[in-house]
């Protein structure tokens, strides 16, 4: 929780799931989450987070994607679609890897 609660404070943060679990000796925690950062309008990273922990053990897993939304419908679209994907996206998928290294050191101070 600590770690949404930091990332909250950059990112968009949009909780998925939280439970929390005490049957008898063993407590379960699970806790799954994704941080948005956007590029432009048609552009952002997402970085998906998903934590368990049993007792004092915690298994995180986390994946990124850099997500690209254009609707494709018409000539002038389709030129649109065209230009971005050949001059704009290259800039931004080099910003998008670079912001996802940042993230990871980010992470890994917390």
């Amino acid at each position: 929780m600590d770690l949404m609660k930091k990332l909250s404070q950059n990112y968009r943060v949009y909780e998925k799931q939280n439970i929390y679990k005490t049957d008898g000796p063993v407590k379960k925690c699970m806790v799954v989450f994704d941080a948005i950062e956007p590029l432009d309008k048609l552009t952002r990273i997402r970085i998906s987070f998903s934590m368990e922990s049993e007792n004092d053990t915690l298994f995180v897993d986390i994946t990124g994607e850099f997500i690209l939304k254009i609707h494709q419908s018409g000539f002038f679209t389709d030129m649109f679609a065209e230009f971005y994907l050949g001059n704009v996206f290259p800039q931004l998928k080099k910003v998008s890897q670079k912001r996802a290294q940042e993230l990871k050191a980010e992470i890994e101070k917390i």
